[in-house]
């Protein structure tokens, strides 16, 4: 079982007891279970604790998934104790306390055994746990002499870690493909940015990164090239040399890819060749790619959803593999090394012809059909890049709909048909056909209208009817609007307290409650952190609201012992990684199914002069500012903010490409009374059918609080937060809805 499924294993088992699980023995014949947790000795990559003093998580689990009893400690609950079981055969599942997030010095221990329980008998039962994450170390002692900040970024799937020039410690890592980006200040006070891709990563290894200056004269034409990538398979130790070049210094020699011959989305769309049909003119589209003339390409990998190509099993292939290669040219894919067709200083081009590939794929079922296409290359010295474009097969038929363009109130109908006295027919499961006839066509036939009153969870069907040809058929497509989850305690009614890790040991904090998808909780905050030095950055308003209860953000200096931070109030959907008395490490986003176009709610803001600046105290005329932002992405974003390296912050990028919406309001005005806002939110795309989405919601009364910038006279009131789903034309840009008129389904007859 690998790591993403033993994480997600266990969450669901949490999720079943949660709901559904009972403790309920009377009555059943029962036995005793005695437990003890090992852990792997062999393995070199294990943290400073041994796993028996780690927080484990203990499931009993009868049959497949039948998850009878969960312990959170196993050191509280159940080292030492006699577990009373009914009779029968089960599963003991033991891992780590934590989601197996990138963190410092935090590996995921799991394993499990099966126990047989029996009537009036003491059952002993070892679980042996192993380390199922990658440890990852890096080493840049070398590059003080050269340069006077640096620190690097690693991260994948399960997060991100900032090595900083005099951090030392390991952190764990999903054992999947890492990126690496190292960012370097030299004396001069010049930045530049290395990255680098390691793909093969193993779990239960010990990776060290080490990069060091490529010292080699001008005439070592192949200088840090070689990677001499040292494995040590008794200890599980990994060491792989990364050598700077004057190349990446001057960010020269990465390769890249581009597009010929498609749309700026990517998408080139053809009817279905069938016999008799002329072939596309050779480079009618194609793939370039450049590499660096010192380099070469170590990897070609191809993705596809194709099921021309799923049929050939090819959903994923590599070009660099000859066999496969010869495959691939089969359906039309080209070969490699391609046609050079020009050289740069650093770089050769060739450019890869994609047309050939239009002769081999076909619609299904007479329908528009999308064939996708990720191309990832990777070079010898392990930089990489990829890009994705699509092949829009359209079918031979008079008219076609295709699946539409849907948010969760409204929905843009798409279709194909010459004629012009064409339009869309509408039905919902239980109601009637209604005529659709506000449309927007243009000379090639393509039909699209925005019909807005739809429902969740309702069934629609629509299809194409002509005024001019009662006889013209198509085929309807059926389609549904998701039901949105509803984002807890969005209020902000309700208030409690919970004990978790602070900066010096265990604290109780104030947190806004509310429970995630996955039994987590949903609303994070800095009180985590300010509580060890006293201090509550958020909190319940009881008095001081619009309705109900609303949440009060207070920016502070929060501290102890003389070590602390400027801090502003502020709270988000999401959770804390990490405190410590340097700083927090948080993660943004919750999972989300719905698709708002705006975030409405009720403030109050009073803002101070600014009088703290880089985590110093001081005295401004600069007044302070409040943010609230919303925004839609792909995936979740860890931030970083320590006031030990205030250059190593890392904030949350709005233009980033996971973020596939996006709103936001600042103030720097006093409000005394509670006033509305409306943020919209503003799409750049809508995510692919295989990505999630994740809600991020965000406020702040110091809008530059990561930066330990703002003013301790600042307090911000927000209360009855709300999420519109309803079609706003400022929401949604024209390469979306185009201009088109909005219909209501409601008003329609």
């Amino acid at each position: 079982m690998d790591y993403k499924r033993i994480i997600g294993y266990i969450l669901c088992l949490l999720m079943t007891f949660c709901l559904s699980c009972k403790d309920d023995t009377e009555g059943l014949p029962t036995g005793m279970l005695y437990l003890n947790v090992e852990e792997d000795a062999s393995l070199q990559t294990r943290a400073t604790s041994a796993v028996t003093y780690e927080s484990l998580r203990v499931a009993i689990i009868k049959g497949e998934e039948d998850t009878l009893k969960v312990y959170n400690d196993y050191l509280e609950e159940v080292k030492g104790e006699r577990l009373i079981l009914p009779v029968g055969t089960y599963t003991v599942a033991v891992s780590s306390n934590h989601d197996g997030a990138a963190a410092w010095e935090a590996p995921f221990y799991a394993g499990q055994e099966t126990v047989e329980v029996k009537q009036g008998e003491i059952t002993n039962a070892k679980v042996t746990c192993t380390i199922h994450n990658t440890k990852v170390s890096v080493e840049a002692s070398q590059l003080k002499e050269y340069f006077t900040d640096y620190q690097t970024e690693v991260s994948n799937s399960s997060g991100s870690l900032t090595y900083t020039r005099d951090e030392y410690r390991a952190g764990y890592f999903a054992p999947e493909k890492l990126a690496l980006k190292l960012r370097l200040v030299n004396r001069d006070g010049n930045e530049f940015v290395i990255k680098r891709v390691y793909p093969n990563i193993e779990p239960k290894y010990h990776y060290t990164f080490k990069f060091e200056i490529d010292n080699q004269g001008p005439g070592d034409t192949d200088a840090g090239i070689d990677f001499d990538i040292t494995i040590d398979e008794e200890h599980k130790e990994i060491t792989c040399p990364i050598f700077i070049r004057e190349e990446d210094l001057t960010q020269m020699g990465e390769p890249s890819l581009r597009l010929q011959g498609f749309t700026d989305e990517g998408i080139y769309q053809h009817p279905e060749i069938v016999d008799g049909m002329d072939v596309p003119v050779a480079g009618t589209v194609g793939l370039v790619y450049r590499i660096g003339k010192k380099n070469s390409v170590q990897s070609f990998k191809v993705t596809t959803d194709s099921p021309v190509f799923g049929t050939f099993g090819l959903a994923e292939f590599e070009m660099t593999d000859e066999v496969i290669a010869e495959r691939a040219a089969q359906l039309g894919f080209p070969r490699l090394p391609g046609k050079s067709i020009e050289e740069e200083e650093l770089y050769v081009n060739y450019e890869l012809d994609l047309s050939t590939m239009l002769s081999y794929l076909k619609t299904i079922d007479r329908k528009p059909t999308i064939h996708t296409f990720t191309v990832t290359l990777l070079d010898n010295i392990n930089q990489e890049t990829s890009i994705d474009f699509s092949f829009k097969i359209m079918p031979d038929v008079d008219a076609y709909v295709e699946e539409p363009i849907k948010w969760t109130h409204f929905a843009v109908l798409k279709g194909v048909c010459l004629d012009e006295s064409s339009y869309f027919m509408l039905k919902a499961a239980d109601g009637e056909p209604k005529k659709v006839d506000v449309v927007q066509r243009d000379v090639e036939g393509n039909l699209s209208a925005l019909v807005i009153g739809l429902t969740p969870d309702t069934e629609y069907s629509y299809w194409i009817e002509s005024a001019d040809n009662s006889a013209m058929k198509c085929e309807p497509v059926v389609f549904s609007l998701t039901k949105p989850f509803e984002v807890p305690n969005l209020n902000f009614d309700q208030w409690g307290k919970r004990n978790d890790q602070g900066a010096l040991g265990k604290v109780d904090y104030i947190y806004a409650v509310g429970v995630n998808s996955t039994g987590g909780i949903f609303w994070e905050s800095g009180n985590r952190g300010a509580a060890s030095g006293g201090e509550v950055l958020l909190q319940g308003e009881d008095s001081d609201v619009k309705q109900g209860k609303a949440a009060r953000l207070t920016s502070r200096w929060a501290g102890a012992i003389g070590i602390g931070a400027f801090s502003a109030g502020s709270i988000f959907s999401g959770s804390v990684q990490e405190v410590s008395t340097a700083g927090a490490k948080l993660k943004y986003g919750q999972l989300h199914n719905g698709y708002p176009t705006a975030l409405q709610g009720w403030y109050k803001y009073h803002p101070g002069k600014i009088n703290w600046v880089d985590n110093k105290e001081t005295s401004t005329s600069e007044t302070d500012e409040a943010v609230i932002y919303i925004a839609l992405a792909t995936k979740q974003y860890i931030l970083v903010s320590l006031r030990t390296d205030i250059k190593g912050v890392v904030t949350f990028d709005p233009t980033d490409s996971g973020v596939i919406a996006y709103g936001e309001m600042k103030t720097q005005q006093e409000v005394a009374n509670y006033e509305q806002f409306n943020i919209p939110l503003i799409y750049s795309r809508l995510p692919k059918a295989d990505e999630k989405v994740y809600l991020i919601i965000m406020a702040a009364s110091s809008s530059k609080g990561e930066f330990f910038k703002g003013s301790t006279d600042s307090y911000l009131l927000l209360d009855e937060f709300e999420l519109n789903y309803d079609y706003n034309d400022s929401a949604i840009p024209a390469s979306m809805a185009g201009d088109m008129t909005p219909v209501n389904i409601n008003e329609l007859n």
